[in-house]
């Protein structure tokens, strides 16, 4: 996966909620992390 710093800050920022579910599974990995999302 290529990313760059601008698209890595993006998908961090708590503020912007524009973001793909494919991307917010793929980043962690890249990162060296999971991602868990629970729906309650």
């Amino acid at each position: 996966m290529n990313i760059n710093r601008s698209q890595l800050d993006g998908i961090l920022d708590p503020d912007d909620v524009k973001i793909q579910l494919e991307t917010l599974y793929k980043t962690p990995n890249v990162l060296g992390r999971e991602v868990r999302v629970e729906l309650v």
